[in-house]
This record gives C-alpha cells, structure tokens and sequence, in this order.
C-alpha cells in the first residue's frame, strides 16, 4: 500500500508465521482505522474472507492491472476490498470515506 490517509498510526502489527499471515492495524486521532491482512492464498478456489457485504465502487490499479471491487459494509458502513496476485491474498477493510478507501485500493502495488 503506496498510500494511507494523513494522521493515520500503526496501533497493532502482527506477524503469524504458522499463517504465513500479517495483519496491521492503523488508527487516527478521530477513532477511524484501517485493517489490512496480507496471507499467501493456498487454495486457488477462495480468498478466506466472508464478504457480506454489498458492492459500490470499483477502481481500477493501474499497478498490478486489476480491476478492484470497493464493498460497504451492511454492519457498519466501512469499506473493504480483495486483491489476489500470485497466491497472496491482500484483504483491506477502512472506516474512513469512500474516497479514501478508493485512493488505498488505487495505490496497491507488488514488489
């Protein structure tokens, strides 16, 4: 991720290596946050991540070429979206506005 809204901390960044799974939490003074997990996806058929939750924007990354679906949550009107490339699974889940869940989801990029 190239890209996290001003003001934004790391509270928690977790490690799991039987998982092979990060996890990092960041929040801002105003009690908004941003989840990301990234795990090595070893099942091609599913990303593990229960969507609930109801389509409402896309974008496209121009950085990994893909066209990514942007998810509002039906619980409580955050932001999440999925990103598979090469086996690795990148889940992002945002309480912040749409437009700056759009601009994370547009800055993606692997190394």
């Amino acid at each position: 991720v190239d890209y996290i809204p001003e003001g934004y901390e790391i509270d928690v960044a977790l490690y799991n290596k039987t998982y092979d799974m990060l996890n990092v939490d960041l929040v801002n003074n105003e009690q908004q946050s941003i989840y990301i997990l990234q795990q090595y996806q070893y099942d091609e058929l599913t990303s593990g991540i229960a969507n609930e939750e109801i389509a409402c924007d896309e974008v496209r990354n121009s950085n990994i070429e893909q066209k990514i679906v942007i998810y509002r949550s039906i619980q409580d009107n955050g932001y999440s979206f999925n990103v598979v490339d090469n086996h690795m699974l990148l889940a992002i889940r945002c309480n912040t506005s749409l437009e700056e869940c759009k601009k994370i989801a547009e800055s993606i990029k692997y190394y």
